[in-house]
């Protein structure tokens, strides 16, 4: 007897090693291709002219495929994108406070030129001192200043207003570029640091009757730190008693209370300046028409010229009895403040 083995289609096992071997090689051609995309786009410094593949090199963020030469580039944009992030990192002490928001912001000027509170104090490089409000903006140069109504040309270059960001900061209010507001993430330009500022809203140690009497040195870091009395407050800045004012200290930090500044002379007894000068300080008759309802206030200013209440009820010193006031704050416009008090010698 014969036996018989089972018939085989021709060339089938050859067919199939070959497909394993194409599939095989397609792998590691998708691995390899992979493999380079990877490498190439997390290279820290990526030599795009060494892709060849339009896929890889549009993959990697650092390059750009160029059509008309079939080639793959490096791309300037992301390196311009990663100075400047770079710059901004570095600078962000001189170009953009990270507080307020507001690229190259100074503090307010001490001299003429926007000096005063509710303004946005900057020193671009190139373009000069910036000065920007809710209805105004000007331009500070060596040969020439403005300070003009939003609707008016304020002269500053494209590349001014680019670089301070004030169309950005001072956002428009109803579609008219006259009516703005100061944007969220921005804050408003302080005093210089060492000045004496008074709040016109919102004071920080709260508010007696309404009147906002307490007085704040501005520190280095913005805060406002609280004078406890007049001689402290004197022993730092003679003329405190002549304060800044800010219209709204809502917002603003309260840093901790100064105290007497060590490195000056000790303050007078205000009781042995009163007792050898023989000097009173007593209500300015003169000013009552002035401030308003005398029947309503009379007592309460005859007490604050009689003592010194920030000072614990001590008797005044000349200054302190001269800085007395009271304040009246209209819904519109800035507070009116009457110094009702004067020193007499009796």
């Amino acid at each position: 007897m014969y036996s018989f083995r089972p018939m085989q289609a021709p060339g089938n096992n050859g067919s199939t090693e070959l497909t394993i071997i194409f599939l095989f090689l397609l792998f590691l051609l998708l691995v390899s291709s992979a493999a380079t995309g990877i490498y190439f786009y997390t290279r820290e410094e990526t030599n795009c002219s060494k892709i060849e593949k339009s896929y890889d090199c549009k993959f990697n963020d650092n390059c750009k495929w160029n059509e008309d030469d079939s080639e793959c580039e490096y791309d300037t944009d992301t390196d311009t994108d990663s100075d400047t992030d770079s710059d901004t990192d570095s600078d962000t002490d001189s170009d953009t406070d990270s507080d307020t928001g507001v690229p190259y912001q100074i503090p307010l000027s001490t001299d003429d030129y926007c000096n005063d509170w509710g303004k946005i104090h900057q020193d671009v490089p190139g373009c000069g001192r910036i000065c920007s409000s809710e209805d105004k903006r000007g331009m500070k140069t060596a040969d020439d200043d403005n300070f003009v109504l939003w609707s008016r040309d304020a002269d500053i270059s494209s590349e001014c207003i680019t670089a301070s960001e004030i169309d950005k900061i001072w956002e428009v209010q109803s579609g008219s570029s006259s009516n703005r507001k100061l944007a969220d993430g921005y804050t408003l330009s302080n005093y210089p640091a060492g000045t004496s500022v008074k709040c016109g809203k919102n004071d920080l140690n709260g508010e007696a009757d309404g009147v906002s009497d307490s007085v704040y040195r501005v520190s280095e870091s913005g805060t406002l730190r609280h004078y406890p009395n007049g001689d402290i407050a004197t022993s730092w800045d003679p003329n405190w008693g002549s304060s800044e004012t800010i219209g709204d200290c809502k917002g603003l930090t309260l840093g901790d209370p100064m105290a007497t500044n060590p490195s000056s002379d000790p303050a007078p007894s205000s009781t042995s300046d009163t007792s050898s000068t023989s000097y009173h300080c007593l209500v300015d008759t003169d000013k009552t028409d002035i401030i308003g309802d005398w029947d309503f206030y009379g007592e309460s200013f005859t007490k604050n010229c009689a003592t010194n209440v920030i000072n614990n009820g001590e008797n005044h010193t000349e200054e302190t009895c001269l800085s007395v006031k009271h304040g009246r704050y209209p819904i519109s416009g800035d507070p009116i403040f009457t110094y009702y008090c004067k020193w007499e010698l009796m």
